[in-house]
């Protein structure tokens, strides 16, 4: 089972709940899967299985948007596809959360599966299913797009490529804007997902600091590749990337 270092919630539905939201924000905030990297499975029924999608110039799906296919490889006990081997070649369907993976041309599908999280998948296989767990750890690349407040659409976030990292918290800086206007100059502080360990990446702070004063987030998290959930006091702050750049 995937865990977080802090104490933090293992699910993004959790931080929600702890913050007195629901199923507004999961109705709103887009799941987008995180597909890049290698999946290994982390269970003892099938300890050998592995996944690996591919996806065009090794995107990682880091936008909100329409059900998207890409070919995948896997390799499983499972005969649901067809006789096991090492390199059985499929297409992988993707809605949200959930996927489906078939034969390239199958009307219908032979497996499907869910995302956990950023870092875990589980394919229905039997039973509890096969749980599989990508090994790159899906840093985060915040510097990508422009980070959207979903509640308040004119807050928008730009991060610069500047991440550093010391006694292991690493720090980007940006800028907050309202609208097209530059508001204030953000920090963002966050220790980095450990796929060893099944650690996911745990955001400690978003600091926006504006003429006429200071205004820290604390405790947040991703959803999916595209989502940020951070609390704000009582509240929770949504973001969504969109592929916009402003300049910072």
């Amino acid at each position: 089972m995937t865990t977080r270092t802090r104490g933090a919630p293992t699910t993004i539905a959790a931080l929600i709940a702890g913050c007195g939201g629901g199923a507004a924000l999961l109705a709103t905030l887009p799941f987008v899967a995180p597909i890049g990297g290698f999946w290994q499975s982390i269970d003892a029924a099938d300890p050998t299985a592995t996944m690996s999608f591919s996806t065009p110039g090794g995107q990682n799906n880091l936008y909100g948007g329409t059900t998207a296919s890409y070919p995948v490889v896997l390799n499983s006990a499972s005969s649901a596809c067809g006789a096991p081997r090492t390199d059985l070649n499929l297409v992988g369907r993707f809605d949200g959360q959930s996927f489906t993976l078939g034969q390239t041309g199958a009307a219908t599908s032979c497996l499907s599966g869910n995302f956990v999280d950023e870092m875990t998948i589980v394919l229905a296989t039997g039973g509890a299913g096969t749980r599989f767990r990508n090994q790159l750890g899906l840093q985060p690349q915040f510097e990508q797009g422009v980070w959207v407040n979903i509640d308040r659409t004119t807050q928008r976030l730009r991060f610069r490529n500047d991440a550093a990292t010391a006694n292991g918290v690493t720090t980007q800086s940006g800028c907050e804007f309202d609208g097209s206007t530059l508001s204030g100059s953000v920090v963002v502080a966050f220790r980095q997902a450990n796929p060893t360990l099944g650690q996911l990446l745990a955001i400690d702070s978003i600091t926006i600091t504006r003429s006429g004063g200071t205004e820290t987030w604390t405790n947040g998290s991703l959803y999916g590749v595209s989502g940020l959930a951070i609390h704000a006091g009582g509240s929770t702050v949504s973001l969504e990337r969109h592929n916009e750049s402003p300049a910072c």
